[in-house]
């Protein structure tokens, strides 16, 4: 769904920059309809709890930009009658798709009793096949990257449909990349050549993956933060003969060196980082500390329990932090996780 909807564009038109979560791309849909549900209350059906997926991402064209929005679904409701007052127009394929247009504008208070208005773009669309899709663009201005019958080309996109196959080989969509946004503080907006090199550093300096255990994907995948292009990161999967669990890399800016923490401090009661001064003025810091995992729907293979969090952070003069963790009940040595915190190249520099 997400190739299809970003190879559907029309030319001339450019995504912006921006983490995944904002680049189109869309979750798995949820089933509600299977057994696993099970009995639902009276007068709810599973079309009631959703099982949905969307995705958004900022679009622009001859310096016109806009937030595209689209949720696919399927669906049993029938098609809603056409009232006046509530879309522009209803148009009708050959193939028996309904497609409901509309142009319209909401205004809210904003600052020193200034009117906020905003500006959406929205089509409707109800699928031969039980599908619907909806698609929306919103601005603070009436201008469009995309005009209304690209909408309809947009929503009427059959790789969109609940119904499409698969294509052979899709990898499942990456874990959430962990967001590096300290709200306390300033940051550096990452851009792509960054991230590039930050990915670059990671291929030279492991081009044989992680000695002595399996990756799930590349090292070298690091990705805008889901917040605010604050910093990059990737997480990965890491087995081995001793080894099980999740790891982790982000990579932030603007943070001062840490100093060494107060041993009476009652936030480290458990377990106190280790902090390190190298050789180039850049500090280490070793967190190694338990906690208590519960899953949401615990099972014989997974029962939660304790788990076991460690961390290595290499802060440099440059600001830059790059923090190596991982979490699992047998993660790998600290000695892996600090190498990788200590590839050159990703100091910012």
């Amino acid at each position: 769904m997400t190739s299809s909807l970003t190879e559907a564009l029309p030319s001339g038109i450019s995504v912006d920059y921006a983490p995944r979560s904002q680049s189109f791309e869309f979750q798995p849909i949820d089933d509600y309809s299977n057994e696993d549900v099970g009995e639902l209350p009276d007068g709810i059906t599973a079309d009631d709890l959703g099982g949905e997926a969307r995705a958004s991402g900022s679009l622009t064209r001859a310096g016109v930009t806009a937030t595209l929005s689209v949720s696919v679904e399927e669906s049993t409701r029938d098609v809603p009658p056409c009232t006046a007052g509530v879309l522009d127009e209803r148009r009708r394929t050959d193939d028996g798709a309904v497609v409901d247009l509309n142009d319209t504008w909401s205004e809210y208070p904003g600052t020193d009793e200034q009117t906020v208005r905003t500006y959406t773009r929205s089509v409707d669309a109800w699928l031969p096949d039980g599908s619907v899709v909806r698609a929306s663009m919103s601005s603070d201005v009436e201008q469009w990257p995309l005009t209304r019958d690209d909408m309809v080309t947009l929503a009427l996109e059959p790789g969109l449909q609940t119904t499409a196959a698969v294509p052979p080989g899709t990898p499942s969509p990456a874990p959430a990349c962990p967001s590096t946004y300290d709200d306390e503080g300033p940051y550096v907006k990452v851009t792509p050549d960054m991230v590039d090199a930050w990915n670059s550093a990671l291929r030279s300096g492991w081009p044989g993956g992680v000695p002595g255990l399996e990756i799930d994907r590349n090292l070298a995948s690091l990705e805008p933060a889901d917040t605010f292009l604050s910093g990059a990161c990737a997480t990965f999967d890491l087995t081995g003969p001793t080894t099980t669990g999740a790891v982790g890399i982000s990579i932030s800016s603007d943070n001062a060196l840490p100093v060494a923490p107060d041993p009476y401090d009652p936030q480290y009661s458990e377990s106190l980082p280790e902090l390190t001064m190298l050789a180039d003025g850049s500090v280490e810091v070793i967190t190694d500390d338990w906690y208590s995992s519960v899953p949401m729907n615990p099972t014989p293979d997974d029962p939660g329990g304790m788990e076991r969090y460690l961390s290595v952070e290499v802060t440099h003069p440059s600001g830059y932090a790059v923090d190596v963790f991982a979490r699992g009940t047998n993660p790998p040595p600290v000695q892996l996780l600090q190498a990788i915190a200590s590839t050159p190249g990703l100091d910012g520099k």
